[in-house]
């Protein structure tokens, strides 16, 4: 008998190849169209992208140039409405969507909501633009 003759006993798991299309799938790719969920995933990345970005531009114009911290709020205020009101043209521009009445109320609201909340409020229409299908 040879000394190697073992053999696993069979499993009933069946295994599968992982999904390639995941929450954090093409984070970075604007005309993507998402899901739900990755719609969600794209919101709290850029959510937390933007904030540091804010963040890090208001203690820039603090250290550096010696600013108060009411320039430095309006800075980013400002910083917010810029990033997200771009991210939306951005968007529809990758998507092909730019022309339709649609996205350009979204990007509207889009520049309306960043202007009231900052990047809180302002990306929920970009989020919503990117479960949009493209235009071809």
């Amino acid at each position: 008998m040879n000394e190697n003759s073992y053999t696993p006993p069979k499993s009933n798991i069946n295994i599968q190849a992982p999904d390639k299309s995941g929450a954090f799938t093409s984070l970075f790719d604007l005309g993507y169209k998402r899901s739900t969920k990755q719609a969600i995933a794209f919101y709290f990345t850029y959510l937390v992208s933007l904030f540091c970005l804010v963040s890090i531009t208001g203690l820039i114009t603090i250290g550096i140039f010696d600013a108060s911290i009411e320039i430095s709020d309006i800075i980013g205020s400002n910083l917010a409405v810029v990033a997200c009101t771009g991210l939306a043209i951005s968007i529809c521009i990758k998507k092909s969507v730019f022309k339709s009445y649609r996205s350009i109320g979204l990007i509207v609201l889009t520049l309306v909501a960043s202007l009231i909340m900052g990047v809180l409020l302002g990306l929920f229409p970009v989020s919503y633009l990117t479960t949009r299908d493209n235009e071809t």
